[in-house]
This record gives C-alpha cells, sequence and structure tokens, in this order.
C-alpha cells in the first residue's frame, strides 16, 4: 500500500470525525511526515537531461525514473539504442547492484548482470514463517 493510499484512508476517516478542520489538518501533517513508502520525486530544479544514466541506476531513489527509461529503451530498435550514448542508456550492471531495483530487475532477468547482482543485498530474504 502506498503512502498516498494510507493517507487518503486516514484523510477519509478523519472528515467523517467531530475535529475542527485545522486540528485534521495538523493530524495529518504529522501523519504525512512518519509515513513509509513515499513516492520519490526529482528535485524541482534539475533539468533530468543533465543527469547520467549510469549514475542514475545506482540511485536507489531513482527507481519510477529508471522503470520509465527502460520502458523507453524498450520502443527502441538495436541501432537506435546502440547508437545512445554510454551516459544516456541504463546500465544494466549497476542497475543489478541497486537494492531498490530488485523488482525491476525481477521483470528483465535476461538483462541482468549477475555478477553485480551478487553484490545487491537484497538477493536475500527472510525465511517464512513456520507453519503454525
Amino acid at each position: 500500500m502506498t503512502a498516498t493510499h494510507k493517507f487518503n484512508v486516514v484523510k477519509s476517516i478523519l472528515q467523517k470525525s467531530i475535529f475542527y478542520r485545522n486540528v485534521i489538518h495538523i493530524i495529518l501533517t504529522e501523519y504525512w511526515k512518519i509515513l513509509d513508502n513515499k513516492r520519490k520525486m526529482l528535485v524541482y530544479w534539475i533539468d533530468i537531461e543533465y543527469l547520467s544514466w549510469i549514475y542514475l541506476s545506482k540511485n536507489p531513489n531513482a527507481i519510477k525514473l529508471l522503470n520509465k527509461k527502460i520502458q523507453f529503451e524498450n520502443t527502441l530498435t538495436e541501432e537506435e539504442l546502440y547508437d545512445l550514448d554510454v551516459e544516456n542508456k541504463i546500465s544494466w550492471n549497476v542497475l543489478s547492484v541497486n537494492p531498490n531495483a530488485i523488482d525491476l530487475l525481477e521483470n528483465y532477468q535476461e538483462r541482468i548482470d549477475w555478477y553485480s547482482l551478487s553484490e545487491n543485498p537484497l538477493i536475500f530474504e527472510d525465511e517464512p514463517m513456520p507453519i503454525v
């Protein structure tokens, strides 16, 4: 469940409560501060055209951007992809190390750099709970 969804659930409950609007606003503001799994957004003053996709491939907060870039790259022919500057395309060996990319990598297993993936701490998961 995303942070926005959780927020909206609490907001709808509070709007039905006896609290005044300003109190609801304060509660929701504080609740938003402690919520996990907020979507990461690029800072408004940064032009994505100046960023390196090699280094973005390593950035744990860039997963949404990386997913969009992968979808774009998938529309290119092999020749078009080859013609892209190395700084302007996904680095699969770097992406394979990115712990937040583990779900993304699962969908593109044919592109994984398996040696680099060995460094990714999220290739391990907790053992399942024993049967009760």
